[in-house]
């Protein structure tokens, strides 16, 4: 099959489109026949040994990055019973570690898969398990966002933060959301933001104290702000893990409750996602669509950190 490996940890230059041989399956395993591939910013922190892959006691190279995919079994493990031939599924293979989606087919465990609900295409479903898991963990379970709360979500046009805005709104808050003035009409009218504030001219300090709920997807310069404007007793929420450390040392001498956000993966937390990309409570915009040869121009794309949305890959 056709896949892209990283032989070391390193830049783009390092990610190679090859032919490998086709994933045997364990007992336990479904092998998927890929559709469709979804682009994480963490995939890239994770191509040069940062993140997740820094605290990895052994990495055997070469290695097939990766974390959503989507698409069709093709085959089941003897164990397996909850899944059948030619269901279409979604989630996040094998974790923890490199899920192994840049390939055209990937043999996973089940416990973190789940059908993709009719009406829903596999680039969506694709687009949606990292970062939706991403907001929905951190407005529902690191906080419990209520009806009325005024929130502030920093790149509100990202990946992250276009999914958390539909979640604040489907909950009944108040949403403000940063982003470039580029992306203004795309935060207020496709994703129903109330309020757009532009990055690169805003003063912070007019909005002192104004939030009831911060969601900093930023990190490292964006922290002081963050705690400015949220209201004393409120909540500030960073999920950047580069920025855990500084984060937690600037706002334990503060008025506001701070929280560090790690996303989690499991078969209920991808039910309760299906449930709302079917019920169109969130809507996973996608961008950009590349081929699997193109996973250079993509990992350059995403370091931008300027994607609107999401990026899909097609093998």
């Amino acid at each position: 099959m056709k896949a892209v490996i990283l032989p070391e940890f390193g830049g783009i230059e390092n990610l190679k489109y090859t032919d490998v041989e086709t994933p045997k399956l364990k007992i336990n395993e479904i092998l998927i026949k890929i559709e469709a591939i979804g682009i994480n910013p963490v995939d890239a922190k994770a191509r040069q040994g940062k993140a997740f892959a820094a605290k990895m006691k052994y990495v055997e190279f070469p290695i097939i990055l990766g974390k959503d995919v989507a698409g069709t079994v093709v085959a089941l493990g003897n164990d397996v019973t909850d899944f059948e031939i030619g269901d279409r599924v979604f989630g996040i293979p094998n974790q923890p570690g490199f899920a192994k989606t840049y390939a055209e087919y990937v043999a996973t465990p089940t416990q973190n898969m789940v059908k993709i609900p009719d009406g829903i295409s596999f680039e969506a479903a694709a687009a949606s398990p990292v970062a939706a898991l991403t907001a929905l963990q951190a407005l529902s379970e690191t906080i419990q966002l209520s009806k009325d709360d005024s929130v502030l979500i920093h790149a509100g046009a990202g990946g992250v933060g276009h999914f958390a805005i539909q979640y604040a709104k489907y909950i009944g808050a108040h949403v403000t959301a940063s982003s470039s003035k580029k992306n203004k009409k795309f935060i207020l009218e496709t994703l129903g933001a109330e309020a757009h504030i532009d990055y690169k001219k805003v003063d912070y300090k007019a909005y002192e104290d104004e939030y009831d709920v911060v969601l900093d997807l930023v990190g490292l310069h964006s922290i002081d702000d963050s705690i400015l404007v949220t209201r004393p007793g409120g909540d500030v929420l960073c999920v950047p893990s580069n920025s855990f450390e500084l984060f937690l040392e600037k706002v334990q001498h503060k008025p506001v409750n701070g929280h560090t956000v790690m996303m989690h993966a499991d078969k209920t937390w991808m039910q309760k996602l299906a449930e709302l990309l079917e019920q169109e409570i969130l809507v996973p915009h996608v961008s950009e669509s590349y081929s699997l040869s193109e996973m250079q121009a993509v990992h350059k794309q995403i370091e931008t950190g300027a994607t609107r949305g999401k990026i899909i890959v097609k093998p």
